[in-house]
């Protein structure tokens, strides 16, 4: 398992490939699919770490969450 601070800066470190990897390629209409790719998972991983967070507040909270 990864430790927590690496974990839970995953999303954001495949944004920042995302785009630096479209601009190093000159727009490459492949890299530029993946990176559309990329940017979409590390949304939707983000927006459900929310929504998990805010539901486990809402109830009480469980256990510790980080950040």
């Amino acid at each position: 398992m990864l430790p927590h601070a690496i974990y839970e800066s995953l999303p954001y470190l495949y944004l920042g490939f995302a785009s630096l990897a479209s601009a190093a390629s000159e727009f490459n209409g492949f890299v530029l699919a993946c990176a559309a790719v990329m940017t979409a998972a590390s949304a939707m991983i983000i927006r459900m770490r929310r929504s998990y967070r805010r539901e486990l507040r809402l109830a009480g909270g469980t256990r510790h969450i980080h950040g």
